[in-house]
């Protein structure tokens, strides 16, 4: 028997039944699309901490691969907070031979300093402003006992292995060169030490590429075959694609 036909209930109730179902149905409908739009934009987090979002294109090939969040690339430091930085010997540094320092400078700013130069190997900073960009030998030494400073140095523990190939371009899997935040992330002005270094100090890097004009490829692709080109443009440019052993 329909319900709805029963003369149980009066026409107006029926009609009241058929319109909670209805905004019942359209409730459930909205609330599951809309479930499905979160879990895709929000993308997931590996087991390094690392954020990696899906790239949904109708141009994406089959290598393509989900990128790991730019903002994570940058190194380890060792971090020692109420010191000051200090030479092998305990010594504070004589000036432009081991440090260069910066003054009205915010932590970040001064971390940035350090971060995007290869022969950093730590920085100071202290509540002030004031910033100590250490350079050219490994010190780690500090001495504490300084409530508005921070020494930090650069964690260099891992040494990585490339595989090494001049005048060529790195390549993925089935030849295509690649795009920037696709399967690497595009950097000018960067020396080949600084270029190895991004690469060397960040885990979901998987090689790097660099060329005489200081073009720096950061790659994220893991490539099974290791590809490259070579010809006479890499040639000229003394270009090298070396992906991680």
């Amino acid at each position: 028997m329909n319900i709805f036909q029963n003369k149980l209930f009066p026409p107006f109730y029926n009609k009241s039944i058929k319109m909670i179902l209805f905004y019942v149905l359209v409730m459930i409908v909205t609330s599951s699309v809309t479930g499905q739009h979160l879990r895709v934009s929000s993308g997931e987090i590996n087991d390094q901490g690392i954020k990696y979002n899906h790239k949904i294109s109708a141009g994406m090939t089959s290598d393509s691969q989900a990128s790991p969040d730019r903002s994570s690339l940058g190194y380890g430091y060792e971090k020692h907070y109420k010191s000051i930085c200090r030479t092998d010997n305990w010594e504070n540094g004589s000036g432009k031979e081991e440090n260069d320092i910066y003054e009205h400078k915010s932590r970040g700013e001064c971390e940035d300093k350090c971060t995007d130069s290869y022969w950093c190997v730590g920085f100071e900073w202290n509540e002030l402003g004031r910033c100590k960009i250490w350079k050219d030998s490994r010190y780690n030494n500090y001495s504490s006992g300084y409530d508005k400073s921070i020494c930090y140095w650069k964690n260099w523990n891992t040494k990585v292995e490339y595989d090494r190939n001049d005048k060529s371009a790195c390549r993925t899997d089935s030849g295509r060169k690649g795009d920037d935040n696709d399967e690497y992330y595009l950097y000018s002005g960067r020396s080949k030490n600084e270029c190895e270094g991004k690469c060397s100090h960040n885990a979901w890097c998987t090689g790097f590429e660099w060329d005489k004009n200081e073009r720096c490829e950061i790659w994220f692709y893991k490539s099974k075959k290791h590809g490259t080109e070579r010809g006479e443009n890499q040639k000229k440019n003394k270009a090298i694609c070396s992906w991680k052993k």
